[in-house]
């Protein structure tokens, strides 16, 4: 039990606030040495963070808060400072180097700008759609598909044979493959069929509701209470601008753009379901490794819906359709991917939340540019309710971000 002493004087408060942060000090720096030990038995820097040892950490530290008669939000506060700052001084350079001499190989995410990581993110966000579209052109859509996860599964199987990078296979591992290999297929066969009669511009902004979505979900089923009164009226608005898009769906180019909007839509919430309940799950593999079991789950499956759908090997394939299926499978498929975990890893919410306000704003940009898409007035409408709906949902997060510069800058 804590040592409670009643002082006469501020002074002597003072004294014994000293005398409490010197004990501190000392079994912070304790604690750090466990910490550096801790690291040297962790193969890889994906290993670091250990989500679920956190949340141990946590409820432990609560619950004696309260036994002890501490304020509980600020131990909270506290202990998730401290294991902040210590996950990135696992990170750094001591740490590091003991993870390399431990088991002799290396990780390429040291070397890896985390500004140049987070651009390749929203350039290869922002063309996806676009050569989504292209590939399917002279081609079916499930041969398309089928290509890039091939292609992907083998591109990102040699990263990691020669990044030394292991595939783990326990429980929970399994699971997230599962869970992610399930997601990708549902979410990008229902992508690639109806990215055919929707400009490509068009699903990248529907994709852009994913945080929304993953936010009722996460609320719903993992009991996160984040759903405040402005997330809230962003997930209005984005409502009513798919209201807007879908009630005048019969100015969009094709007679089929209301049944490839409703496949689009399913897909996102597909996607956004997938990403809440591999949160639950919890995985900590490295994210190349994830991404080479989530790819080998959902390839059987592609393989499936094109031996059903057409089964054929396209004889001749335009050169367009080909470089773009190239590119969605080492891009798209592995290194977006993977830059796109990393970056969660090493940056806050806010800066990751900016990529989805972003990227769609670029694909319509480029669709228009390079795929010569026009966008109509009530589509125009309708995608500016969405983005507008994206940005008063993540103002919060936003506006930390900016108070974050404006210290920075003083």
């Amino acid at each position: 039990m804590p040592r409670f002493v009643q002082c006469a004087s501020l002074d002597e408060v003072r004294q014994q606030i000293d005398r409490v942060d010197r004990e501190l000090v000392a079994l912070i720096a304790e604690r750090g040495n466990f910490v550096r030990q801790a690291a040297g038995f962790k193969k890889t820097a994906a290993e670091v963070p250990a989500p679920q040892r956190v949340t141990q950490v946590l409820a432990r530290v609560d619950a004696l808060a309260r036994d002890s008669g501490a304020d509980p939000v600020v131990v909270a506060a506290t202990w998730r400072a401290m294991i902040a700052a210590f996950i990135e001084a696992e990170r750094g350079g001591r740490t590091r180097s003991c993870i390399r001499r431990r088991h002799k190989q290396v990780d390429p995410e040291f070397a890896m700008s985390i500004p140049a990581a987070y651009l390749g993110i929203v350039l290869i966000w922002s063309t996806t759609p676009l050569a989504i579209q292209w590939s399917t052109q002279g081609t079916g859509f499930a041969f398309a598909v089928l290509a890039r996860m091939l292609i992907g599964v083998v591109v990102a199987a040699l990263l990691l044979a020669v990044w030394r990078i292991g595939l783990p296979l326990h429980a929970r591992a399994r699971r997230a493959y599962l869970v992610g290999g399930l997601g990708l297929f549902g979410a990008m066969a229902l992508t690639y069929w109806g990215a055919r009669y929707v400009h490509s511009g068009l699903v990248s902004v529907l994709f852009g509701l994913s945080p929304l979505m993953a936010g009722v979900l996460a609320a719903l089923w993992l009991g996160e209470r984040a759903l405040t009164r402005l997330k809230v009226g962003g997930m209005l608005l984005g409502a009513c601008g798919l209201a807007v898009i879908f009630i005048h769906g019969d100015s969009l180019d094709d007679e089929h753009a209301l049944a490839g909007l409703a496949a689009l839509l399913l897909a996102v919430f597909i996607y956004s379901a997938c990403l809440v309940w591999l949160k639950r799950i919890g995985d900590d593999s490295p994210p190349l490794a994830t991404t080479v079991g989530t790819l080998a789950v959902s390839l059987p499956l592609f393989a499936l819906v094109w031996l059903f759908t057409d089964g054929q090997v396209p004889t001749a394939l335009p050169p367009r359709s080909g470089a773009a299926i190239v590119y969605l499978g080492v891009f798209g498929s592995v290194i977006g991917f993977a830059l796109y975990y990393y970056v969660i890893k090493h940056l806050e919410a806010s800066k990751v939340a900016l990529i989805t306000l972003v990227t769609p704003v670029l694909a319509l940009l480029l669709g228009n540019l390079l795929n010569g898409e026009t966008i109509g007035l009530r589509i125009g409408l309708g995608t500016a309710l969405i983005l507008l709906g994206l940005t008063v949902h993540q103002w919060e997060s936003l506006a930390a971000l900016l108070a974050v510069r404006e210290r920075g800058g003083r």
